[in-house]
């Protein structure tokens, strides 16, 4: 897992890089009571994917939200106790801030009486710091946080310990989570020792919390069991190391499929029968579907913000609207008016903050230089300004889209998706290699080549024997000895005829070219 860090005085900030594998503070602090003692139960659950001063996130909002119905329908929580926080809520009370999701925690802490249980749920950016002493203290990250602030976990664990509620289990679903076992540190370091507690943990220390389609691949998992997958013994009722064990082998299996090893952690009592939900039946959780507007009513609703200047909030509308449901049938709508938006946004010489940046010509700059303290490339730099030569003039204002692009393959549809600051810009059919050799995983863009030799061969062949080449006119390295490249036969996209590489066709992989920056992009190919 990539990390990166920054000194600060006497304290080091270590934030894990959430584009390469998810780093949740879902934190789920749950009171698992038996049923002869079941008091009333209060839960603050909360999600956040787009932060105002962090990365965007996926799927932390889905969990929340998920987990919220979760607790109403399954596990015995009265609707009313249930508040749910999320960064797309139109209720400002309900926009979990700072100081409304410390207020809300503290509010159930002190509602709770004894046989009470109370629940929190956030899905977001964790964060830990390094003091003098070396000790590890973990931060939950709410809305209006970044990096250098947040909830200090500390405090969590004082708000529920002072509370009457008898007791309360804490779940990570957090890269390296397992580093707050037995006092090692993390986003969990110091929490062990308060009475009532337990904890459930997505990985152990030295492993990442993953992500799939719709949710953390742990918090899925821990759905499945909450929804009766975990009533190993058919009594209907799912007690916490019923659950741990329905974690264990989910994650085994996941673990072998994925070639990714990530194990959950128990600690605490495990002797004592605390029954955190009822099943009527031995099934999975299915998530409720959510209805979409139209093809016809999402590009209206863009329309009209157009319509008052706000382009860039139109973009994510739509694109938001194909990525939540890629396959819709009216998506062809919806991915011709972004391609348009797009264009326009990304790819004219016209400036859309926050999304591009002005960049002044200073005494001896150049394309290249440019170009590497914005992480762009001098191809882009060129199509975006509309520049016919690399003669710059002091004072000369160019706009810049710092950052590459990011792509997202899905091997399933022969889809390949390209993806800016989370924002669906282009969308192209793609061939695979033989037998599913196309490897799976999230990958950095490495060296980029035009009209790539052939080495596979000896002699080497050259990009222009169309014949034999089958490298096409570009060449983007994924991993190793593989990469996106172009093609001279049209008819292999769409089929799986490759020796492991992306194919594309040869107008569509000089499009890509362009905007992908090594080192920076990030490629993620899913199954």
């Amino acid at each position: 897992m990539a990390r990166r860090r920054k000194r600060q005085g006497a304290e080091s900030t270590e934030v894990l890089n959430m584009r390469q594998a998810r780093f949740l503070g879902a934190a789920l602090v749950v009171a698992l009571v038996s049923p002869a003692t079941a008091g009333q139960r209060y839960a603050v659950v909360i999600g956040i994917d787009k932060y105002e001063g962090m990365g965007e996130l996926k799927t932390c909002r889905a969990d929340a939200k998920a987990m919220a119905e979760v607790l109403r329908e399954r596990a015995g929580f009265d609707r009313d106790f249930v508040i749910l926080m999320t960064d797309d809520a139109t209720d400002e009370k309900d926009r979990p801030t700072l100081l409304r999701i410390e207020r809300s925690i503290r509010l159930h802490a002190e509602l709770a009486r004894p046989g009470d249980t109370i629940l929190v749920f956030f899905s977001g950016h964790g964060v830990t710091r390094k003091n003098e002493a070396g000790e590890e203290r973990g931060y939950l990250v709410p809305l209006d946080g970044d990096e250098r602030s947040g909830i200090p976990l500390d405090k969590v664990k004082s708000i529920m310990a002072a509370s009457k509620a008898d007791s309360k289990l804490l779940v990570l679903d957090a890269c390296h989570a397992g580093k707050g076992v037995k006092g090692v540190g993390g986003i969990a370091g110091g929490l062990a020792e308060a009475a009532g507690f337990m904890m459930l943990l997505s990985c152990e220390a030295d492993q990442t919390s993953n992500e799939e389609e719709g949710h953390g691949v742990f918090t899925r998992r821990l759905l499945d069991g909450l929804a009766g997958a975990a009533d190993a013994d058919g009594d209907k009722a799912i007690t916490q190391t019923e659950l741990f064990d329905c974690l264990q082998t989910a994650m085994a299996r996941w673990s072998a499929q994925s070639r990714k090893l990530q194990k959950p952690v128990f600690f605490g009592d495990a002797k004592a029968r605390f029954v955190l939900a009822r099943a009527e039946s031995r099934t999975t959780y299915t998530p409720k579907p959510v209805p979409t507007p139209s093809g016809d009513a999402t590009v209206r609703e863009a329309e009209a913000a157009v319509a008052a200047g706000k382009q860039v909030d139109a973009l994510k509308l739509l694109s938001d609207a194909i990525l939540q449901n890629p396959k819709s049938t009216e998506g062809d709508k919806i991915k011709a008016r972004i391609t348009k938006l797009s264009d326009e946004i990304f790819f004219s010489d016209q400036p859309y903050s926050p999304l591009s940046v002005a960049d002044e010509v200073v005494a001896g700059d150049s394309l290249a230089k440019m170009a590497q303290r914005n992480k762009t490339t001098v191809e882009l730099i060129r199509r975006i300004n509309g520049l016919k030569s690399d003669v710059l003039r002091v004072g000369q204002s160019l706009k810049i889209i710092p950052g590459g692009f990011d792509v997202r393959v899905d091997k399933r549809d022969f889809r390949l998706t390209v993806i800016k600051n989370g924002i669906w810009v282009r969308e192209f059919k793609i061939g695979l290699g033989t037998s599913g050799t196309t490897p799976i995983g999230e990958f950095v863009a490495g060296h980029k080549l035009r009209d790539p030799v052939y080495t596979g061969e000896y002699p080497h062949i050259p990009s222009t024997d169309k014949r034999r080449n089958p490298l096409g006119t570009r060449w983007i390295t994924i991993a190793e000895q593989y990469g996106i490249h172009g093609t001279w036969e049209p008819d292999a996209i769409g089929k799986e005829t490759a020796k492991g590489c992306i194919r594309m066709q040869n107008v569509d992989v000089e499009w890509l070219f362009d905007l992908i920056v090594p080192g920076d992009s990030k490629i993620t190919i899913k199954p």
